[in-house]
């Protein structure tokens, strides 16, 4: 979608909610829509709305994970809690809600879910064992528990099996600067720039504060803020 496309979808699911008010899949969508739009707080209100209309699962991890991103933290672990008590079968929820209280400082609390996040991606690991994103996302957990050894391994499999994924470059990136690899962190950021991420998506990352204070990141993403 361009953005132009996002906002044409947008103005269609507004036509469906003034024609059925109460259906709480047509707030979910605009709220999608303005995620990507990048007007939080009209999706905030949109997910709200839909959630008031019928609580559901994909409203309250779409609701959380807008407040992870706006690292609004103390709002965003009550309602991962919230989309975990109607479905407590998917990694990814298990995991933000552990991450959560990780950027807190709530190490100890973070455990359990981690645990949790690992014990359920792995059974999709054994299902399709090239699968990057499970990769990526069990490297990122293991580096948050302090599992070196486990995060390099996998994160080198996942980098393998899908090294054009920017989302697993993106996490290649978090899980090396936790484990103490600068050098390599700093070498998957270029390879993510020349792949297209922007620059914004390393300025904002939460593993990467003390990496944004090493010179040589802004000589490396300078020429490439420039580009249009």
């Amino acid at each position: 979608y361009t953005r132009k496309r996002y906002q044409d979808a947008l103005d269609q699911y507004r036509k469906v909610a003034d024609l059925t008010p109460d259906n709480m899949i047509g707030h979910r969508a605009i709220g999608a829509m303005y995620v990507a739009l990048e007007q939080s707080t009209e999706a905030e209100e949109a997910f709200k709305k839909s959630i008031a209309i019928e609580p559901t699962y994909i409203a309250y991890n779409n609701l959380a994970t807008l407040y992870f991103r706006r690292r609004r933290y103390s709002d965003v672990i009550p309602v991962y809690e919230k989309a975990l008590a109607l479905n407590d079968r998917d990694y990814k929820v298990w995991g933000n809600l552990a991450s959560a209280y990780y950027w807190t400082g709530e190490r100890e609390k973070a455990k359990e879910p981690f645990e949790r996040a690992i014990k359920i991606a792995e059974g999709q690991r054994a299902v399709n064992p090239r699968d990057a994103t499970v990769l990526s996302h069990l490297a990122d957990y293991h580096s948050m528990l302090g599992k070196k050894n486990e995060a390099l391994n996998l994160i080198k499999k996942a980098l393998s099996a899908g090294s054009g994924d920017l989302d697993v470059i993106k996490r290649a990136v978090d899980v090396y600067e936790i484990v103490g690899q600068r050098d390599q962190a700093l070498a998957w950021i270029e390879q993510g720039l020349k792949k297209g991420v922007p620059p914004k998506e390393f300025d904002s990352r939460l593993a990467l504060k003390q990496l944004r204070t090493d010179k040589r990141y802004d000589q490396l993403l300078i020429r490439y803020r420039k580009r249009p």
